[in-house]
């Protein structure tokens, strides 16, 4: 028996349709919200996504909504999957609907720069009184939405402090081709899924440029020793980081033609501005995220070189020639 009585996702990408649809084949329905009138018609007259997942047909047990007060009220799961830089507006109006106190699990990838860097799972607690840190869970890991889609084998991570919340939705999520592990390390889980998008951005400008394995090979090495040192002031697990939320999602957003963050690093290393860039409507967390990681490091005195030439690049126009001159020239010191 499911033990949920109601499941509402918010947010129909690619992502958060797949995650859907993942759940309705088990026989559970899901009351899918997205923002489109194009996607509800879509899905609730043909049963498909065509603008985000297209070539799947949908689970009849897919219910696309109209209001958010749709999938929210009554849902005592409540998925959210949308970009973050919609997150705050959105998770109002989830607080108007909540009826009941469900569990809320996150699939947005992302940090906000308000008053200070801010976790999604922060926000949450924010915008929602009536939430608590013991019902917020984060998935996260190497999980690119179209093999998930086509059934491909994938592992994940499920993060919630609450140990009984956390066993309750692994379990419901798992399938016979989707494994999900544990985790109580929310901020670790969140950090890796932020960090590995702006080395990913890092990685498609080597590759537009062609310089080659052994540059990128260290890239994501020194990759996961920036996201060490952040790590560390934070407290988050070390097994976090080598785990597939962090090491595991860093190696397959770095390397695959799938990722979007890999994609937008690509057009930048071809010269495309990112005025052009933001206006090919694809979500880009990795820039989106940007200031706010910078902030966050300056403000804990961490040093993050590879993460601010990134910044540099994007917001400062620097050439990315001299970005790798400069990474490359930086004072020599042991592993």
């Amino acid at each position: 028996m499911t033990p949920f009585s109601k499941v509402g996702v918010i947010g129909a990408g690619a992502w958060g349709t797949t995650i859907a649809n993942l759940i309705a084949k088990k026989g559970d329905l899901v009351y899918l919200w997205d923002h489109s009138p194009a996607v509800f018609e879509n899905i609730k007259y043909h049963s498909v996504n065509d603008q985000f997942l297209p070539g799947f047909t949908l689970s009849k047990n897919v219910i696309p909504c109209q209001a958010i007060s749709e999938a929210v009220s009554g849902s005592d799961l409540i998925i959210v999957a949308i970009p973050s830089k919609f997150i705050s507006q959105t998770l109002e109006k989830i607080n108007i609907s909540i009826t009941a106190n469900p569990v809320i699990l996150i699939l947005t990838k992302g940090l906000i720069l308000e008053e200070k860097p801010t976790f999604i799972t922060d926000m949450v607690l924010q915008a929602i009184p009536q939430s608590h840190l013991s019902q917020l869970a984060v998935l996260s890991g190497p999980n690119f939405a179209l093999e998930i889609a086509r059934e491909l084998p994938a592992a994940t991570v499920i993060a919630c402090v609450e140990h009984d919340v956390r066993t309750q939705v692994q379990t419901f999520l798992s399938t016979s081709y989707f494994r999900v592990y544990g985790n109580s390390d929310i901020i670790g889980v969140q950090l890796g899924g932020i960090m590995k998008n702006v080395m990913a951005l890092a990685a498609g400008i080597l590759d537009a440029k062609a310089l080659g394995m052994n540059v990128k090979s260290a890239l994501i090495v020194r990759g996961v020793s920036e996201m060490a040192r952040l790590f560390k002031p934070l407290d988050c697990k070390a097994e976090t980081l080598y785990g597939l939320s962090g090491l595991g999602d860093l190696i397959a957003t770095c390397q695959s033609e799938l990722s979007r963050n890999h994609w937008a690093g690509m057009q930048l290393g071809r010269g495309i501005s990112l005025t052009d860039l933001q206006s090919m409507g694809k979500t880009v967390e990795g820039i989106d995220s940007l200031p706010a990681l910078k902030t966050l490091a300056e403000n804990m005195a961490v040093e993050l070189p590879i993460c601010n030439e990134i910044y540099e690049i994007i917001f400062n126009h620097k050439e990315i020639h001299q970005s790798i001159h400069d990474l490359m020239k930086r004072a020599l010191k042991s592993e």
